[in-house]
């Protein structure tokens, strides 16, 4: 049976008083890659980990009178906790291969579980980022909605305090509590948070709790009047301080206490007497006794998100490795990490389908050097040659033959940030043996020469086997520049032996580059800059328009064709599954939109308007070829954007979650990577030979477009 490396976080002993890293070592292990047959288990590759306060009570010694370290973890164990992950075998009647889920797992890179209701859940919203399912959608949402819903019974008008108000429950019971229409008032560990409270959260007020010398008086003058909810995820001298400033008949929901987590001694509340006067009501719960109304969280909460009513933040941990600090960093008030807010989510990258071989993983860093020394340069692997033809032999040897693979293309005028994109999907890795450096990208200099990075078609491999194919800008004045002859005709035969004017050419180039991608990718990406550049929606229109009697790149009709035999005589006809013709999955990325662009009624407005210029388009036919879906856009915001709605960070970490998610349209059958490469050049050769764009060309030219 197949196997492959396995890393994971283990606990190297108990802890008393605060967590180190130390407390927690990066192990590796191997795990089968298929589970036993009969079994009603399933293995799944995790992609996010969720760095949650209550861990730290699992990393204690069992102790008889404290339920709260009843299932503590072992020590030389992995730790474990909530995750998102994918399927990759499945000995379970209600989960398959590919199936995405969120629920419990090891802090590890692989897992096997038994799946169990009200504590795995498939995930059926893709079109929100996956880490969402470690947050928003996943365990610390349903602690909010269930504390603050069930627990407080708040009412329009109350006032609600929320301790730890930046972090992944109580970001999200403030704006709850903002919804109902209720004063709300937050408490955090920094001035950066305290803003986030405010500015982005909607907040009415917020207090850094470290710059208060008295609590009780830091609250009444938040709240002259009292406090009707306390949302407590703190404990100790904050909650005394609380009680003091309750009103009668105030409800406290203690979702946690995690100033008090790393005592050894915790603190006593010296007020409770008040509880009985006052006749407030306290009550302790836990989010998985709550599980079975997750169906009815989702059915309040998505509307919500879609119509950008909610807003919510995130902190990413780049791979494992990152795990033990991105967990102790929890205690320790202010974040370390990139954003000043408090989630911590960790994002772990195993490769999707573990390929072992050649291009597997080393265990050496000379086993490294010394077969990088042996690839070829990054200048050779261009797909295209300077005569328009398309060469295998240089992209071959990093393909296998694997079948479980995903090829994803992007297409866009210059400028728009088509390699970045890709380089987020890639995840480079230096340690990786074969794997070939990052797509370069625009410099300024490069820029400010009006050149372009990207020549041809260049490809990449990543270690989860998404092949990613940068093609050259389409629309792009630099190309037009390189492929125009004194006579302005084209130095390149975009369509055989006829002569076309550069400017023709270039229209062609754009066209066929657009079916060649609509034939041979799973996902295409379709990037544009800002919101009112619709050239691209124009070419995709027109790709859909002439790709026509062009195979999939897994027809067996293809296998048999010899690339000589391809002209522009020959009629190619092959019997596609159910009558359809093959498209790619396309996903339309609108970049570098400015601050005035961003907000949730001009995005709505962007994919009404998608959707009705596609209304009768192929991109919209589903994967079993008779529904009909809408298609999926993306906004990725400015590097320079302040827009309280969306980051550029989040925006890339979206997408590259939609692609790595997609329900991509299928080829028509099973292929190997170095099948689909081979069949892939035999398409090319198809698509410059194709007589239904010879006769398109022979229209432009005829309309006095384009010079003769």
């Amino acid at each position: 049976m197949a196997t492959t490396i396995n890393k994971q976080v283990v606990l190297r002993d108990y802890v008393t008083g605060f967590a180190n890293e130390s407390d927690l070592v990066i192990t590796s292990t191997t795990v089968d890659l298929r589970v036993p047959k009969g079994s009603m288990t399933a293995l799944v590759k995790n992609l996010y980990l969720s760095c949650d306060p209550y861990m730290r009570n699992r990393m204690r010694k069992p102790d008889p009178l404290s339920p709260a370290t009843a299932q503590s973890f072992t020590p030389g164990k992995p730790i474990s906790g909530f995750g998102v992950s994918k399927v990759i075998d499945s000995g379970h009647s209600d989960y398959e291969e590919g199936d995405l889920l969120w629920g419990a797992v090891g802090w590890e890179e692989y897992s096997v579980i038994t799946p169990i209701p009200n504590l795995h859940f498939k995930i059926h919203h893709t079109e929100f980022p996956l880490s969402y399912y470690t947050g928003l959608l996943g365990m610390p949402g349903m602690t909010a909605y269930v504390g603050f819903y069930e627990i407080c019974s708040p009412k329009k008008g109350d006032t609600v305090f929320v301790s730890a108000a930046s972090g992944a429950v109580g970001q999200l019971v403030g704006q709850f509590a903002k919804m109902m229409g209720c004063y709300v008032v937050g408490s955090a560990g920094s001035k950066e948070k305290v803003d986030l409270l405010k500015n982005k959260f909607g907040f009415d007020d917020a207090f850094n709790y470290k710059e208060e010398h008295n609590l009780v008086a830091a609250l009444k003058r938040c709240f002259p009047e009292g406090i009707d909810i306390y949302f407590e995820n703190v404990g100790g001298k904050m909650l005394d301080a609380v009680i003091l400033n309750m009103r009668p008949h105030g409800r406290i929901a203690a979702c946690g206490m995690i100033s008090q987590y790393n005592l050894k001694n915790p603190e006593g509340i010296y007020g409770l007497s008040l509880i009985t006067y006052k006749r407030i009501r306290i009550e302790g719960f836990n989010c998985f006794d709550y599980f079975d109304k997750y169906s009815e969280f989702l059915e309040f909460v998505v509307p919500y998100i879609r119509e950008g009513k909610i807003t919510y933040v995130e902190d990413v941990a780049d791979g494992l490795e990152s795990a033990p600090a991105a967990l102790v960093g929890l205690f320790h008030g202010g974040s370390q990490m990139s954003s000043p807010a408090a989630p911590k989510i960790l994002l772990a990258k195993p490769s999707v389908s573990p390929i072992t071989g050649k291009f597997g993983r080393g265990n050496s860093d000379d086993d490294n050097a010394s077969h990088r020394s042996r690839l070829p340069p990054v200048s050779s692997l261009n797909m295209l040659s300077d005569s328009w033809d398309f060469h295998i032999d240089r992209f071959l040897p990093f393909l296998t033959e694997n079948t479980d693979f995903t090829v994803v293309g992007v297409i866009g005028p210059p400028g728009v940030g088509k390699s970045t994109i890709l380089n987020a999907i890639y995840a480079f890795d230096g340690s990786s043996p074969g794997m070939l450096p990052p797509f370069s990208v625009q410099s300024d200099e490069i820029k400010a020469a009006a050149k372009h990075c990207t020549i041809g078609i260049e490809p990449r491999v990543s270690a989860e086997r998404f092949i990613l194919l940068d093609v050259q800008p389409v629309f792009s004045p630099s190309i037009l520049a390189e492929i125009i002859r004194p006579d302005s005709s084209s130095s390149v035969p975009v369509l055989g032996n006829d002569s076309l004017s550069a400017e023709l050419a270039h229209e062609i180039m754009c066209i066929q580059l657009g079916v060649l991608l609509a034939s041979i990718c799973h996902v295409l990406l379709v990037v544009s800059e800002g919101v009112h550049e619709d050239n691209m929606w124009h070419l995709m229109s027109t790709v859909d328009l002439l790709k026509h009697a062009i195979p999939d790149p897994s027809s067996p009709a293809l296998s048999r064709l010899q690339i000589s035999e391809i002209g522009p005589e020959m009629e190619f006809k092959d019997k596609l599954s159910e009558g359809n013709e093959y498209m790619a999955t396309p996903i339309f990325v609108h970049s570098k939109l400015q601050d005035q662009d961003l907000s949730p009624k001009n995005i709505l407005q962007l994919r009404k308007a998608l959707a009705q210029y596609f209304e009768s388009s192929s991109f919209r036919q589903g994967r079993n070829g008779s529904e009909l879906v809408e298609p999926v856009s993306l906004v990725i915001p400015s590097k320079s954007s302040r827009n309280q709605h969306e980051s550029y960070q989040l925006a890339m970490w979206k997408l590259r979650d939609q692609v790595m998610s997609s329900k991509s349209t299928s080829f028509s059958r099973p292929v190997s990577e170095r099948e689909w490469l081979k069949n892939s050049a035999k398409i090319w050769e198809m698509v410059k030979n194709s007589p239904i764009i010879a006769e398109y060309s022979r229209a432009l030219q005829s309309s006095g477009m384009f010079r003769r």
